[in-house]
């Protein structure tokens, strides 16, 4: 049995369901045998106030597969100016690229 994730859904234009995200700076420090990462990053959310946000960090091989995975509750969503450091490990093959996802519900008050 195989399968392969699909990581970008569509999105209606106008769904409220979700916060926009703006990511300012994003940094991913790969270890010297490539085994695993470290991401930092800086973003910004936009709308009404944020109930809450978590991030998924995925790191992928050279072939574009998916070999490591780490997810995390953002602490206090509502803060400007919000940091993320995470750690990724591959299962195996050496780590090519890093993604950063992060999803934001609002509070619906």
């Amino acid at each position: 049995v195989t399968a392969n994730p699909d990581f970008s859904l569509p999105v209606p234009e106008n769904d409220d369901r979700y916060l926009k995200v703006l990511m300012t700076e994003e940094r991913v420090t790969l270890a010297e045998d490539k085994r695993s990462a470290k991401v930092e990053a800086s973003f910004s959310l936009e709308g009404p106030k944020v109930f809450e946000a978590s991030a998924v960090i995925v790191a992928f091989d050279r072939a574009g597969q998916p070999i490591g995975y780490r997810q995390a509750e953002i602490e206090d969503p509502a803060n400007e100016g919000n940091q993320l450091e995470m750690l990724v490990y591959s299962l195996g093959p050496e780590i090519e690229t890093v993604k950063i996802y992060i999803e934001v519900k609002p509070n619906w008050e």
